[in-house]
């Protein structure tokens, strides 16, 4: 104490009306004493402390700047989407061709949305890169002012050699924390969840159904996380017997050998390990599995969803097909004629509803994606002068049944650019969500160390020398 008192300034002892004991026992008190931190984390305004008005404002825009980049991902998906419109047509009626415009179009649309993401991505990540360059200044400055004020008994506690060390080790998880690296995460929850709302936009019924295959994914998670948890437990416990067996036979060796117990030794030693192997051969064998199972599972989420669109694809198709045939003036009927693929032929003038189309030709089949491609192209073929007389002759001579659930009859209710748009978008969502994870971890990484920094720079010491309360020598 008298040493401490010989090293502490004279207006430190004048001001100071504590006892000394009890000003040791203070620092004592409050000091780690080698205890391991505390595992509670930091509030993100714990984390953040430091930040000024301005600098608040330039992390929010980073924010929106990240969400934003993550949601322009999937309006790929809609240029997309006329280009698939365009390739159908192609498919359906032969002879048509993809539109040059259309292609341009899409892109076009691929340019904007490039240039939005790479300004996007510029603002976000400098402004919070800036924000997070001068938070560790400010860190720094604070921890070195707290170190500093900290009364001497408090160094005899704390190993004020191990400080720097930590305080390093510390900051580089806070600066991780609040680096442009940790701020992915909006822009994967960005991603994930308008990915999530361009498919039940889309098709609703499909990315339901394609959600249905995710307890794959979750099951064969949760094993592998297990295996990683528990299985080496049976292993170490295998290896420790085996260990405890060669111990005990090595600490009273002469009496092993004098009663001749090296086979039992050896055949005790044998069987623990053989009992590791065998665990670590089912733990590897197990986490294999479970890991094919995972990476295999977006395959069976977009396999289930092409299926269920498929047959419902189809089952639209077979109810909404008619016989197309066209009533023309005077008693007459344009009859159109078609091959076993329901590919156009030709087309028929006679004075009957039947009959019309030789062998082996058969009546052309109207279906709800013919409808829609010929809507495209111009349905001046068929011998109609604008998509206003087509719809009409189509809600009148179509199934009645069908009609009743889809009046427009132009795009069907499953329409294949729409089910191929709805499983690609839960695809995208599954990307995005992942992508937040590992900087979810960072973040709270971040936030426990910034728990054991803040711990020294908020203490304050009964003898705080950075106070200007209390007498001092010029006031006496």
């Amino acid at each position: 104490v008298k040493l401490t008192l010989l090293m502490m300034p004279a207006d430190i002892i004048i001001t100071s009306s504590i006892p000394v004991e009890e000003m040791v026992m203070s620092a004592t008190c409050n000091a780690p004493e080698g205890k391991e931190p505390d595992a509670s984390m930091a509030s993100f305004g714990h984390l953040f402390q430091f930040t000024s008005s301005f600098e608040k404002l330039l992390l929010f825009i980073g924010m929106l700047c990240a969400l934003g980049c993550g949601a322009a991902m999937p309006t790929m998906l809609i240029a997309f989407g006329d280009a698939f419109d365009q390739l159908g047509v192609a498919e359906t009626l032969p002879g048509q061709s993809v539109l040059g415009t259309e292609m341009t179009k899409m892109l076009l649309t691929f340019m904007w949305i490039g240039i939005g993401l790479g300004a996007g991505k510029c603002i976000y990540i400098s402004s919070v890169d800036y924000v997070c360059s001068a938070q560790m200044l400010k860190y720094k400055a604070a921890f070195l002012k707290a170190v500093l004020r900290q009364e001497v008994a408090w160094y005899d506690t704390s190993s004020p050699e191990e400080l720097s060390t930590k305080f390093e080790q510390s900051m580089v998880k806070v600066k991780k924390g609040l680096s442009a690296s940790a701020f992915v995460v909006f822009e994967g929850l960005g991603y994930g969840v308008s990915s999530f709302i361009v498919a039940f936009l889309y098709q609703a019924e499909v990315a339901g159904v394609t959600l249905a295959a995710v307890p794959l994914l979750i099951i064969s998670a949760g094993i592998m996380m297990f295996i990683m948890e528990n299985g080496n437990k049976v292993v170490t416990t295998a290896y420790g017997k085996a260990g405890g067996t060669a111990t005990e036979a090595l600490f009273a060796i002469r009496t092993v050998v004098s009663f001749g117990l090296e086979k039992h030794f050896e055949q005790r030693y044998s069987e623990s390990l053989a009992g590791a192997r065998t665990a670590t051969v089912r733990n590897v064998t197990s986490f294999g599995v479970a890991a094919g199972c995972a990476l295999s599972s977006y395959l069976v989420m977009m396999a289930v969803g092409i299926v269920y669109g498929s047959f419902r694809l189809a089952d639209e198709m077979e109810n909404s097909a008619f016989d197309f045939i066209v009533p023309l003036p005077q008693g007459r009927y344009n009859h159109f004629c078609a091959n076993s693929k329901n590919e156009f032929l030709s087309n028929i003038t006679i004075s009957s509803l039947s009959g019309a189309c030789p062998g082996p030709a058969r009546p052309f089949q109207m279906a709800c994606s013919i409808a829609s491609a010929f809507s495209q192209v111009g349905v001046a073929s068929l011998g109609f002068e604008n998509l206003a007389d087509f719809r009409k002759h189509l809600q009148s001579h179509a199934p009645a049944e069908y009609i009743e659930d889809n009046r427009k009859y132009f795009k069907c209710l499953f329409p294949t650019t729409d089910v191929l748009l709805a499983i690609l978008a839960i695809m995208m969502a599954g990307e995005g969500l992942s992508m937040a994870g590992h900087p979810a971890a960072v973040i709270q990484a971040a936030r426990q160390a910034a728990t054991e920094v803040s711990a020294i720079i908020d203490r304050v010491p009964k003898i705080d020398s950075f106070s200007d309360a209390g007498l001092t020598p010029a006031a006496c």
